[in-house]
């Protein structure tokens, strides 16, 4: 299987732009096909220092704290991470600073399981 990325900075796009969908707190985001939660950010960070890492990297970047490990599979040895359910969702990088996930937004901006808004509905926050 070949995995391939969406564009850098896509998340940047002024018909995405991830920031504004933000909240001040806590934001779940979800697989856009089967819905579980992956990843919950910021944790043990600022929303601030999330941005920061996103903007360095250029794909949503996740850390360690951030990850709902139950529902996410990497494979550290080819980078490849997926969802429990199939779906590719972006690339393992660890950085200077730690084991970090690098998402493509399309791939993680679904609606919880089961939610009425489950088609198309970009980052949900939760509360």
């Amino acid at each position: 299987t070949v995995a391939y990325a969406e564009p850098r900075f896509l998340y940047q796009a002024p018909d995405i732009a991830l920031y504004s969908r933000l909240d001040a707190g806590v934001t779940t985001f979800y697989d856009s096909v089967c819905g579980l939660p992956l990843f919950r950010a910021p944790l043990n960070r600022s929303l601030a220092a999330f941005k920061a890492d996103t903007d360095e990297h250029g794909w949503p970047s996740f850390r360690t704290a951030e990850v709902v490990a139950a529902n996410v599979v990497t494979d550290v040895k080819s980078g490849l991470v997926s969802s429990r359910c199939g779906t590719h969702l972006g690339s393992y990088l660890p950085d200077g600073a730690g084991p970090r996930w690098c998402m493509d937004l399309s791939c993680i901006a679904g609606s919880p399981a089961g939610s009425p808004a489950s088609q198309g509905t970009a980052v949900t926050a939760a509360a």
